[in-house]
């Protein structure tokens, strides 16, 4: 556990989030050409006697999505809609690829990595700290924890139906990106599955107990510290921010109809 207190993780819970709620920037880029009366068309309708037979009712227009590569633009426009925390607002302007960059980072997590490399320059604010008690233990303090009750906050306040209509509306350009980079065969809801599901095995644990070694800070509980990095990664939210995250998630995953194994 590094004394920088850096949690990639929660950056793709919200990520997970925001591209979950992309409902407002997808229809952006609907450009559905509208279609004028002429003269001799209105005539016509308003001569004509109505058919006996029904008319069928049109289907409604296909709803475009930008192209994989072209796609930064909506994930722009749905984060500044979305929040305006300072560190989604800089990141998203600053980098590209970013749809790329959020499967890439989910797809570690699925495999129990660090998604570090993908989302550092999200770090949250302040440092982690720790504090010896009166029996010498070595435990989080609270200002660590509390560093992520925003972000958990904010997770706990999605509308989970709305984020899963989102999710399936944009699932195509999840699916294009992780066909780069995922086995042949398989899908981005397969990744979102088991990321979610390795998320949801984290324990809850009110106060584990801390030893510090010369890179910073392990879990004295030896199964704690067995935990994929990506799982210490939540863990370090504490407690209570861990059971808000896990229950959006699991919430989102049963709506989304997501596979866990």
């Amino acid at each position: 556990m590094d004394r920088t207190g850096v949690s990639p993780a929660v950056i793709f819970i919200i990520l997970l989030i925001v591209a979950s709620l992309a409902v407002g920037g997808y229809f952006w880029f609907r450009q559905q050409p509208s279609i004028p009366t002429t003269p001799a068309a209105a005539a016509t309708s308003a001569d004509s006697p109505s058919p006996t037979a029904a008319t069928p009712t049109p289907a409604p227009p296909q709803e475009l999505l930008p192209t994989l590569d072209q796609s930064d633009g909506l994930v722009r426009t749905v984060v500044s809609e979305l929040t305006s925390h300072p560190r989604l607002l800089s990141w998203v302007v600053s980098d590209e690829d970013l749809t790329r960059t959020f499967v890439a980072g989910v797809e570690r997590v699925a495999q129990g990595k660090s998604p570090r490399s993908q989302m550092a320059a999200l770090a949250p604010e302040g440092v982690f700290q720790a504090q010896a008690d009166g029996d010498g233990g070595l435990f989080a303090m609270a200002a660590s924890y509390a560093r992520y009750d925003l972000i958990a906050n904010m997770v706990s306040a999605i509308d989970t139906e709305s984020a899963a209509l989102a999710y399936r509306r944009l699932r195509p350009l999840f699916n294009e990106a992780y066909r780069e980079i995922g086995p042949q065969g398989t899908d981005f809801d397969r990744a979102l599955g088991r990321a979610i599901a390795s998320l949801q095995q984290v324990p809850v644990i009110e106060s584990p107990e801390l030893e510090a070694t010369v890179e910073g800070y392990r879990y004295r509980n030896p199964e704690l510290e067995a935990l994929t990095p990506a799982q210490k990664h939540l863990l370090r939210m504490g407690a209570p921010n861990v059971r808000q995250v896990q229950a959006k998630l699991a919430e989102i995953a049963a709506a989304i109809g997501l596979p866990t194994q």
